[in-house]
């Protein structure tokens, strides 16, 4: 009795600590896991997924990328406001380090075929990069769209008198390893409203097509996949894309890539 006497009384107010946690994981859930409870529902981009991913179950054929390319859509479901105000440390420095060597591994992997003597492969990896950012920036003039940074500083329809370029949500991963990386990058940006495509998502997208098509890079596969979603994550997390500039980047990749192959090999029969 002595004991329970001796017991420091419980702090008004207190919550257990198994309360505390379970209300931040529900925080969590309902900010990152469920559709936004302040924005307008968009079911069109996640019901367009799974129907993609049946469509090619009805068909034949599903693979592991069909899934990957259907679930794209759940991206959609993020809250902007969530977007801004909920982020985790760990988040921030991946996301950046995706942003910063999104192109690196297209190149090194191109590299690393010239120089083990597959010059024919290395050729497709360059041609590919050369068509997906020539289609690409093509688009941006032909199709100027404001990225999401754009419409959460000045809104929908706004034309302020000087047009520049911002870092966005890439400062958290300056501020983190106290430097100006993305501060600086972006000081010197030309392309303000080239949002759509995404070509950050493009390239480590045709890394990962031609991973699997040379024995050669097997080994890259799997570490090309999960650089790959996580960069169509940053992409959208960073406030630099949409879901439908991260689509987008996707298809003019796979269309590079297809006509690179076509016309490579419409030269090998006329030699």
């Amino acid at each position: 009795m002595d004991a329970i006497s001796e017991r420091p009384p419980t702090q008004p107010g207190a919550r257990p600590l198994g309360d505390r946690v379970a209300r931040e994981v529900r925080r969590v859930a309902r900010d990152w896991l469920l559709p936004s409870r302040t924005m307008r529902r968009r079911p069109g981009p996640p019901a367009l997924g799974l129907l993609y991913i049946v469509t090619i179950g009805i068909l034949g054929g599903l693979a592991p990328y069909h899934f990957f390319l259907g679930l794209l859509g759940l991206l959609d479901l993020y809250n902007e406001r969530t977007r801004l105000d909920h982020h985790w440390p760990a988040l921030d420095l991946a996301c950046g380090f995706a942003y910063v060597a999104f192109a690196a591994e297209h190149v090194l992997l191109a590299l690393l075929l010239f120089f083990i003597g597959r010059v024919d492969a290395a050729r497709i990896f360059a041609w590919s990069f050369l068509l997906v950012n020539v289609l690409g920036f093509a688009t941006y003039f032909v199709y100027p769209a404001a990225p999401p940074w754009w419409v959460t500083t000045y809104g929908l329809g706004a034309e302020p008198a000087r047009i520049l370029p911002a870092p966005a949500a890439t400062l958290r991963f300056d501020a983190l390893l106290g430097i100006n990386l993305f501060r600086d990058i972006y000081r010197n940006g030309i392309d303000v409203f080239g949002s759509y495509p995404s070509l950050h998502v493009s390239y480590p997208f045709l890394s990962l097509l031609l991973s699997f098509r040379y024995r050669e890079l097997h080994w890259a596969r799997v570490p090309a996949a999960l650089f790959f979603l996580l960069v169509c994550l940053s992409a959208v997390y960073l406030q630099h894309h949409y879901v439908t500039d991260v689509v987008l980047g996707i298809v003019y990749a796979a269309v590079a890539l297809a006509v690179v192959l076509l016309l490579e090999r419409r030269s090998a029969t006329t030699r």
